[in-house]
């Protein structure tokens, strides 16, 4: 178990607390082409939870079946990363979000067939009472996970995923017959770190 303070009983305004610091920061701007996530955040009865999409299967595309958070390209229409993230979670979820809470260390992946890297920009946000509506071509399934179940290590396992030609194990997390990893993951023990960090 990570040694976030009874983690099991954290609630969104923990959330708020510990990472409003990050929101002084600069977002930094990239060359690159870029993405935005919004890793979204609402109190429910045992403690803060957390929304994760299942992606829908569709072939060509290389998170297809994914869990992730909404999150998509940037277009040249948005007026930056946050909005980025604000356009992808309307669309795939129909969340209208307001101003972030946090911000999370951009990651960088690799995009099959092209020379330059992707820069992924996570952002976190808070909603009250969420209405879900699934845009089906691109969101086959919505879950909110309490933040205890994602925080600890209990839930940790090896499993092998397909990364480009190879298949390889690597760390995930167990949710029934989903698992979370990746760039995901990643963000999860990110957002993890920030909550643990000494005020």
């Amino acid at each position: 178990m990570l040694s976030v303070p009874d983690v099991e009983s954290m609630r969104v305004a923990d959330f708020e607390s510990r990472l409003a610091a990050t929101l002084q920061e600069s977002v930094p701007k990239t060359r690159w082409r870029a993405a935005s996530v919004a890793v979204v955040l609402r109190d429910g009865p045992e403690g803060c939870e957390v929304l994760l999409t299942r992606r829908t299967r569709r072939a060509g595309d290389r998170w297809s079946g994914h869990m992730a958070f909404p999150g998509g390209l940037a277009e040249e229409l948005d007026e930056g990363p946050v909005a980025t993230a604000q356009r992808e979670a309307m669309e795939e979820v129909g969340l209208a979000l307001g101003d972030p809470i946090g911000r999370l260390r951009p990651l960088w992946t690799a995009t099959p067939g092209r020379l330059r890297p992707l820069r992924v920009f996570p952002f976190v946000f808070s909603v009250t009472e969420p209405v879900l509506v699934l845009e089906e071509r691109e969101v086959a399934e919505a879950l909110w996970i309490p933040w205890e179940h994602l925080a600890s290590r209990r839930h940790r396992v090896w499993r092998r995923h397909r990364v480009g030609p190879i298949r390889m194990p690597l760390p995930s997390i167990e949710l029934g017959q989903r698992l979370v990893w990746g760039l995901t993951l990643g963000m999860i023990d990110d957002l993890a770190r920030t909550m643990n960090r000494p005020r």
